[in-house]
């Protein structure tokens, strides 16, 4: 009778596939500084891992899951084809609303047309986020009040961690994404790849900037090309992070991206534990994480190092301490939205 040895995973798997999901609490003071100084540590990887370490999310309730705001209004429901053709509809009709014959604005593709609605607020699959946790951290409590009213709901507040290195291999970050024009990719025929095979169709973005060939041009999806793509995959529900090749000061301000859902019917949650690695459908994984009880900042068993999703829940009490904090560091209103709204919404703030 053969005896099986249970061997534990190398610590370089670990790093590199990143399995493991946290809900980690913060309910005191120390354990808030034990936190600003992970995230210092953490964001490390961002300056030596060519931009891929962590993206982070503000939510003002701690148990609201990471959703873009077509997926709340749609709840998934619908096939694949059919959210697909609600969403080009919203599109076109966001466009012809706007002027889509203003001459400043003939040039834009269809990825900037749906960051266009997603910086004024209508509903896109596309979900901020920030390379700054204490940027993230203010849009967590910038609706919320220190004073004391019996009436408010004591609710507890996240910010949400993304590690972007593991989702390295679905796509490339840093691709100018700008320029991808709906024609899917301006495909061109190159006479031999590097294996020698003729007449093997790439993209000029392929060998300019790096995409990895199993990303989803992010243009010939929204535009409902995606079948002649080059860089299609099936059936894989996947994220890409997405930032505009040409921004704007509230981007550059608020150091935002955004996240990219490639699936209308899979949840972003779903698509979020999808792993190249793994390759499960993400379904399972969301449940368990959804069920998984929370872990003190401080305590031994929590590895931010075999991270992939980390959801910070903080504590309502906490929130005069972190307004403070957040004050003292200069993360305000009118420097992340540098126009009058920043300013008003900082003075609706002191009421």
């Amino acid at each position: 009778m053969s005896c099986v040895i249970s061997m534990q995973p190398s610590e370089k798997y670990l790093m590199e596939v990143r399995p493991y999901g946290y809900n980690v609490s913060i309910e005191t003071e120390s354990e808030f500084l034990s936190w600003v100084g992970l995230v210092a540590r953490m964001d490390k990887c961002s300056i030596t891992n060519c931009g891929s370490g962590w993206a982070y999310r503000g939510q003002r309730k701690a148990e609201w899951s990471i959703q873009s705001s077509f997926e709340r209004l749609f709840r998934c429901k619908g096939t694949e084809c059919e959210l697909r053709s609600e969403e080009r509809k919203r599109l076109k009709s966001f466009q012809f609303s706007y002027g889509c014959n203003q001459s400043n604005k003939q040039d834009l593709d269809v990825l900037s047309w749906m960051a266009t609605m997603q910086h004024y607020g209508v509903a896109t699959r596309l979900i901020d986020f920030t390379e700054s946790p204490f940027v993230a951290l203010f849009m967590a409590t910038r609706e919320m009040s220190t004073m004391k009213n019996d009436k408010d709901k004591k609710e507890d507040f996240s910010v949400w961690a993304i590690y972007r290195g593991a989702y390295k291999d679905v796509y490339n970050s840093r691709s100018p994404l700008s320029c991808w024009r709906t024609q899917h990719c301006e495909k061109l025929k190159y006479p031999f790849n590097a294996c020698g095979n003729p007449n093997q169709t790439t993209s000029i973005e392929n060998e300019l900037y790096g995409v990895d060939s199993n990303v989803v041009c992010a243009n010939c999806h929204l535009s409902g090309q995606a079948d002649d793509c080059v860089e299609r995959i099936d059936n894989f529900p996947k994220v890409l992070w997405i930032r505009p090749g040409i921004g704007n000061q509230r981007l550059w301000a608020q150091v935002g991206l955004f996240l990219m859902p490639l699936s209308l019917k899979k949840t972003t949650m779903q698509q979020l534990f999808w792993h190249p690695f793994t390759q499960t459908d993400g379904e399972h994984e969301e449940k368990d994480f959804s069920r998984m009880g929370d872990i003190s900042i401080e305590d031994p068993d929590f590895h931010v190092e075999y991270s992939r999703i980390v959801r910070f829940k903080f504590a309502h009490g906490l929130l005069p301490y972190v307004k403070i904090f957040l004050r003292l560091a200069n993360i305000r209103a009118s420097l992340l939205f540098p126009d009058i709204e920043g300013v008003a919404q900082e003075f609706r703030g002191e009421i």
